[in-house]
């Protein structure tokens, strides 16, 4: 007699054995479900823990040309997509002019263009909200609301770091609690260029009683230039010259301190 008859016979009915069947193959499913979803949280989390032995740096410095002067957007250095520069601008302009200096022509001042943005080319700031496939891509990772961003540094004159507010915890249904600083991950690894500078800007709502320009930096060397005047917010972004994007980003791996 064959195990299903067997069934059958111990429980007087075979469909009642086909439906105990069909319940433990479906058990075995989902146990092969929970396997292959832990083997791929897993690979995410070994993805995260190799970005962060690594370090993108910024090989030249990114100056704005004004007249005689230049103004230093960027140093060459450690590299974050969750940084700006913000200024006040106290003349009224149509056109920057940007250039960039690798450091071992500082000697000889070897400026070489960066390129040119035209203010009256910027669009508004979109809303986030609407940005259906970036909350499609959220959705998938279990999140559906993002962290509130806040500014640090230096305002209306410096670099500054966007970080991520802290007091919230965000959850995925049936994992553990997600801290802000994995929202974020995964807002920059889901996100679009212009939707993480449109998230940074959340940090910056108040009435700009002064025209305020802040600039950002993608990993392809994008420039977004950010006009905050009052309570309106533009863009214009800005694509790298081919001596500037041939340098790209420099990625090196941080080395573990001797004791």
């Amino acid at each position: 007699m064959s195990g299903r008859q067997e069934e059958a016979k111990r429980f007087g009915s075979r469909a009642f054995a086909r439906s105990l069947l069909a319940q433990r193959g479906s058990l075995v499913e989902s146990g092969r479900a929970r396997r292959v979803e832990s083997v791929e949280r897993e690979a995410r989390g070994l993805q995260s823990r190799l970005l962060d032995i690594r370090r993108r740096l910024l090989p030249f410095e990114l100056l704005l040309s004004g007249g005689s002067a230049s103004e230093r957007i960027f140093r060459p250095g450690p590299f974050s997509e969750l940084r700006c520069y913000e200024r006040r601008v106290t003349t009224r302009h149509e056109v920057e002019y940007f250039s960039f200096l690798v450091p071992h022509d500082r000697e000889s001042e070897g400026y070489q263009p960066f390129g040119s943005l035209r203010l009256g080319a910027a669009q508004p700031l979109r809303d986030l909200e609407l940005a259906a496939d970036l909350w499609a891509r959220l959705a998938r990772e279990g999140v559906h609301t993002l962290p509130r961003p806040r500014a640090s540094g230096p305002r209306g004159g410096g670099l500054l770091r966007v970080l991520p507010d802290m007091e919230q915890r965000f959850a995925r249904a049936g994992q553990p609690t997600l801290s802000q600083v994995q929202v974020t991950r995964l807002l920059l690894e889901a996100a679009s260029s212009l939707e993480r500078v449109t998230w940074c800007e959340a940090a910056f709502s108040e009435v700009a009683p002064v025209p305020l320009h802040r600039y950002y930096l993608d990993t392809d060397l994008r420039l977004f230039l950010v006009r905050h005047e009052g309570i309106q917010k533009r863009v214009a972004v800005l694509e790298p010259s081919d001596a500037a994007r041939s340098r790209g980003l420099l990625i090196h791996a941080r080395r573990e301190q001797l004791p």
